[in-house]
């Protein structure tokens, strides 16, 4: 997505989180590429910031935010799209932290060694609905999700699974003896199953505990998210169909 930075300095100020974002296919493959990318993409947002500071604006805290909020300025925290990106170290996520990073997406389009997505991409390429993997959050998940919280971290379940959501809120707690996120997590580009049943929306029952932990769905308004109905055939990945 695009964003006019003047015309957006002529309205009201926003926050606008800028996700560093290198896909894989495989989680379980060499990921030194993919802390490098993102390491080289929170380099160019620092050297932007510097450069650009009324469009830039870094927030390492909600009082940075509310200050830059008050001038009037845009404020872009930095989020990562995906655990991938920390090639399996919590000293990659603290680090991160330390950059700016103030939110990160459990999954992309594969599972990880923290937990399930709702879709992987196949060995031809297409995107279609994941197998379950641990069931949800896998129990080095747990240790990484505790660390999020303790860093001040938000967890974003755009991109999981239902039983990933499930487990990240606390409705596993019983079966799982485990209640999850302690802070409410977020989605951050997602939208309602019920309405569109595509595998990343979010269910009515989670929908019910997302109420219970005061947590937020910021509406993905893609068209495969809001415009979709069941497969009227078998085949596209398990994938709805999307209509005009």
């Amino acid at each position: 997505s695009t964003i006019d930075l003047v015309e957006q300095q002529q309205n009201t100020p926003v926050i606008d989180f800028l996700k560093l974002s290198n896909t894989v296919t495989d989680a379980t493959s060499d990921l030194a590429p993919a802390v490098r990318a993102t390491l080289e993409q929170l380099d160019l947002f620092h050297r932007l910031s510097a450069a650009y500071p009324k469009y830039f604006t870094p927030a390492p805290s909600h009082r940075a935010a509310l200050h830059a909020f008050s001038h009037s300025h845009l404020i872009s925290p930095t989020a990562i799209e995906g655990l991938h990106q920390i090639g399996n170290s919590l000293s990659t996520l603290r680090l991160y932290h330390r950059l700016g990073v103030r939110y990160a997406t459990l999954t992309w389009n594969c599972h990880n060694a923290y937990a399930d997505a709702a879709l992987l991409t196949s060995a031809s390429g297409d995107t279609v609905v994941a197998p379950p993997l641990w069931g949800g959050v896998s129990p080095a998940g747990r240790t990484l999700v505790a660390e999020m919280n303790r860093l001040g971290m938000m967890v974003d379940l755009s991109h999981v699974s239902v039983a990933t959501m499930r487990d990240v809120l606390g409705g596993s707690a019983a079966s799982k003896n485990w209640t999850g996120s302690l802070a409410p997590p977020i989605f951050s580009h997602s939208s309602a199953y019920a309405l569109c049943p595509h595998p990343r929306n979010v269910p009515d029952d989670i929908l019910n505990l997302v109420r219970r932990r005061g947590s937020l769905v910021m509406v993905n308004f893609s068209p495969d998210f809001i415009s979709c109905v069941p497969a009227s055939a078998p085949g596209n990945g398990g994938l709805p169909d999307i209509y005009e």
